[in-house]
């Protein structure tokens, strides 16, 4: 019978995992006959080029207790920027898809917005076949899941430590600066000293960790800069920074516990009426 049919199992032997590409020409008949589109118009990927790509994780499209996949939707763009990568945009992530073709591997820009999704069942999804000519690499899989993980996941900074980071750049021109990351930037973690509301008396000490790739130079006049100026932000709010600049290879998990991401676009939204709670337990 039709409804004991395991559409998970039939999934999960034809490869479907997660991050799997639905190339254009499938996208608009999926979003038209999908089972929930959330912030996203059908209308909107007609004629955009835009792909899929699968966020369900791969246990759960072959759980049948699961009945829909969900499934991202990518837009394509002139080029790649270094700051709506490796996650480090809470809402945008760029991403490079590698498709193969007759004259070699090229890669293609995408980018993905954080609201935008597609639920499909998987009984519709059995007769779709994904792209077996694009793919991701390892890198921005990972980059992909963290991204989709810190929706629920990024900590909430002391509001008093928002506040200052605001105050001290009202035209947001040391943010837009500091925002401009090095390509080789995972990341930027931050360990608050106190982790509080501090009373305007008292200073703020924060441990500023910049992240980089393995195969990065930490000593790069360009990683530098790049990483100064974030210092700088915090030093104009009046912070006692210490920037360290490390490969990620370099940095142990009992190291990284101790710190908290630092996503300078929240900022952004910050304003006399806006109130963001401490987290207690903060985590990366």
């Amino acid at each position: 019978m039709e409804e004991d049919a395991n559409y998970g199992h039939q999934l999960e032997t034809a490869g479907w995992l997660q991050t799997r590409i639905i190339i254009s020409e499938q996208v608009a008949h999926l979003a038209y006959n999908s089972d929930h589109l959330i912030e996203i118009n059908p209308d909107e990927i007609l004629g955009a080029d835009c792909v899929l790509i699968v966020a369900s994780q791969s246990c759960d499209i072959a759980n049948r207790q699961h009945p829909f996949v969900e499934l991202r939707v990518a837009f394509p763009i002139d080029k790649v920027k270094p700051s709506y990568t490796h996650n480090n945009h809470p809402r945008k992530l760029h991403i490079s898809v590698f498709v193969a073709t007759q004259e070699g591997i090229r890669p293609q820009a995408f980018e993905l917005n954080i609201h935008q999704k597609i639920l499909i069942s998987k009984q519709k999804l059995t007769d779709v076949i994904y792209c077996e000519n694009s793919d991701l690499d390892e890198q921005t899989k990972r980059d992909f899941k963290y991204w989709l993980a810190a929706q629920y996941t990024r900590p909430a900074l002391p509001t008093i430590f928002n506040d200052r980071l605001s105050a001290a750049d009202p035209k947001k021109s040391r943010r837009k600066a500091a925002k401009s990351l090095h390509k080789d930037a995972l990341g930027i973690y931050i360990e608050i000293n106190p982790f509080a509301e501090l009373p305007p008396e008292q200073q703020y000490s924060v441990n500023l960790l910049v992240m980089l790739e393995a195969n990065a130079d930490s000593n790069d006049a360009q990683v530098v800069a790049s990483s100064e100026k974030i210092e700088a932000l915090m030093e104009a709010a009046g912070m006692d920074v210490n920037l360290q600049i490390r490969k990620e290879t370099e940095i142990s998990v009992a190291v990284l516990k101790r710190f908290s991401r630092l996503y300078l676009d929240d900022l952004s939204f910050k304003d006399e009426f806006s109130i963001l709670p401490p987290d207690i337990n903060p985590t990366l």
